[in-house]
């Protein structure tokens, strides 16, 4: 009997002592797989990207006549996306971002003057922009990349810097 009542101790003192060690251990594991799952994701949007204007519709149109993203690793954590449009009307714009996907605001060079963008991971393969013009949300878009990670997919909506109402779908394909 007092063998028994001595096990029962013994594991209830190792229970509470082995508890905290597998909190902190499951704690370690999700925030390492978080870090990969991080890292896949960034290591997904990286290169080039063009859009297809065949399968992009804007609303209103008319639509750019072009468009190429350039997307790169900026340190461990973060990505230089740099953008080459050519506008309806065969205007060119150059605009360069970087961005941690952590809901910081970040400037936009070369966009409208104070012009700022938000950049979210939603999951694996999705992540949020909200175009700012002087800190007021304008434009947000949500951004997929496919399962074979060939073909991203944004839809924007928002008013654009004239109030029109702007419901656009464009599809980019990985040069």
């Amino acid at each position: 009997m007092r063998h028994a009542r001595q096990a029962r101790k013994a594991s209830r003192v190792a229970g509470i002592i082995l508890r905290p060690t597998y909190t902190f251990v499951t704690l370690c594991l999700a925030i390492a797989t978080t870090h990969v799952s991080a890292q896949q994701f960034l290591d997904s949007l990286v290169g080039t990207w063009k859009m297809n204007p065949g399968k992009s519709t804007f609303d209103p149109p008319p639509g750019p006549r072009a468009q190429t993203m350039r997307i790169e690793r900026s340190g461990s954590d973060a990505v230089t996306i740099t953008t080459d449009l050519v506008d309806a009307n065969g205007q060119a714009q150059h605009t360069v971002r970087t961005t941690r996907f952590d809901g910081n605001d970040v400037p936009v060079r070369g966009g409208l003057p104070g012009a700022t963008q938000t950049y979210t991971a939603i999951d694996d393969h999705t992540y949020q922009i909200v175009g700012k013009l002087n800190g007021v949300p304008r434009l947000t878009t949500r951004a997929t990349i496919s399962a074979d990670g060939t073909t991203l997919t944004t839809l924007v909506s928002g008013p654009d810097p004239q109030g029109r109402q702007v419901h656009n779908s464009g599809v980019y394909e990985k040069q």
